[in-house]
């Protein structure tokens, strides 16, 4: 039974991604208002810096040659994505597929932990959205991938 659950979210996540609706149709154009990083990312286990974190538009948790990489802000210790990544995806609007999709965070030797030091050995954390995930500030969707968050992927 649990396994049927499963199933029918999973396929209710894919069939949410393509075509639009008049309430959900918010597209990559309308949350530019202040600027061009969308899907704010902060990696923390002690913030991570140095990793490689990308959405996983078909749910692999392996980065593919389609799905785009954050750019880090180690100012202000965040990673985000920029709205030309996504130009080229067809159907796409970032409520309906990003926030419907997980982040992954691949962590290599030599990133750097804030609270461990210099990652020895690599690793990967993962976020996995939910229905109503992430918060809305200043048209930004942010997101934290976490130890935590992880824990989902059994899931």
């Amino acid at each position: 039974m649990e396994e049927l659950v499963i199933l029918f979210f999973i396929i209710l996540i894919f069939a949410s991604c393509s075509g639009s609706s008049s309430k959900d149709s918010l597209g990559l154009n309308s949350l530019s208002g202040l600027s061009n990083q969308i899907l704010i990312t902060k990696v923390i286990d002690g913030y991570i810096s140095g990793a490689n974190v990308f959405i996983d538009l078909n749910w692999n948790l392996t980065q593919d040659s389609t799905e785009p990489s954050a750019y880090e802000d180690t100012d202000n210790q965040l990673y985000y994505f920029e709205e030309s990544q996504f130009s080229g995806i067809e159907n796409w609007t970032i409520l309906k597929c990003s926030q419907r999709r997980p982040r992954v965070a691949e962590i290599p030797v030599g990133a750097y932990d804030s609270e461990r030091g210099e990652v020895t050995s690599a690793y990967k954390l993962y976020y996995f959205p939910y229905f109503g995930a992430g918060s809305v500030d200043q048209g930004e969707l942010r997101a934290n991938v976490t130890p935590l968050t992880s824990l989902f992927l059994g899931y």
